[in-house]
C-alpha cells in the first residue's frame, strides 16, 4: 500500500473525510459509493463498481451478441469499457466512455442510428469512425449503472429491429443479474 502522509479523525458519527486530492485522483465525485473491505487489519476503501461482479458474464455476453450480429459490442460500467468482442481488445478495454454514452445512459433510453446520426462512443474516438450504433442502458434497482453497445466501422451495416431487440434484451438480462 502507498502511504500518502493524510492523518484524519474519526468524528463522533464515525465519520471520516476524504481529502480533496485524493477524490480527484480517484475521480470519486459526491454520492459515489464506495466499497468498504478488511485486509488483514487494515480498512480499504475502494470505488464501488457494480458491473465488476459481472464482468465474467459481461464478456460472454458481448462475444455471444458480437458472433450472432456480426457487429462489434462493448459492455461498460459508468465511466469505461469493460468488455468487448469483435473489435481490437487492446484498444477499446479500460478506455473511458464519451459524454454522450453517459448521457444516454443517464436518460435510461435506448439510442441507435436507425434513425440518427452516429455518435462517439470512448473519449479517444470521433463519430465519423463507426457507420452503425445502438446503446442501450443497463438499469439495476432503478439506477443506471452501465451500457451495452453494438456498433459497426463497415460501410453498409445497418440496424434492424433484430439488433435493437438483441441488444434491448442483453442490457435488461445484465441489469437483472445485479438485482
Amino acid at each position: 500500500m502507498k502511504t500518502t502522509g493524510i492523518i484524519r479523525k474519526i468524528d463522533e458519527l464515525g465519520r471520516i473525510v476524504i481529502p480533496k486530492e485524493i477524490r480527484k485522483s480517484l475521480s470519486l465525485k459526491n454520492n459515489d459509493n464506495l466499497e468498504i473491505l478488511l485486509e488483514d487489519e487494515n480498512i480499504v476503501l475502494k470505488k464501488y463498481q457494480p458491473m465488476g461482479r459481472l464482468l465474467t458474464l459481461a464478456k460472454s455476453y458481448s462475444k455471444t451478441l458480437s458472433d450472432l450480429t456480426g457487429f462489434s459490442v462493448c459492455i461498460t460500467d459508468t465511466e469505461k469499457v469493460i468488455a468487448i468482442s469483435g473489435e481490437k481488445k487492446e484498444k477499446y478495454i479500460g478506455e473511458a466512455i464519451s459524454e454522450y454514452v453517459v448521457e444516454v445512459m443517464n436518460e435510461r433510453i435506448i439510442w441507435s442510428t436507425m434513425e440518427r446520426s452516429t455518435k462517439n462512443i470512448l473519449l479517444s474516438t470521433k463519430e465519423e469512425e463507426y457507420v452503425s450504433q445502438i446503446i442501450a442502458p443497463i438499469i439495476c434497482d432503478a439506477e443506471a449503472i452501465g451500457t451495452v453497445i453494438l456498433f459497426s466501422k463497415e460501410t453498409g451495416s445497418k440496424i434492424t429491429d433484430l439488433e435493437f431487440k438483441l441488444v434491448q434484451l442483453t442490457s435488461q438480462y445484465l441489469g437483472a443479474q445485479l438485482e
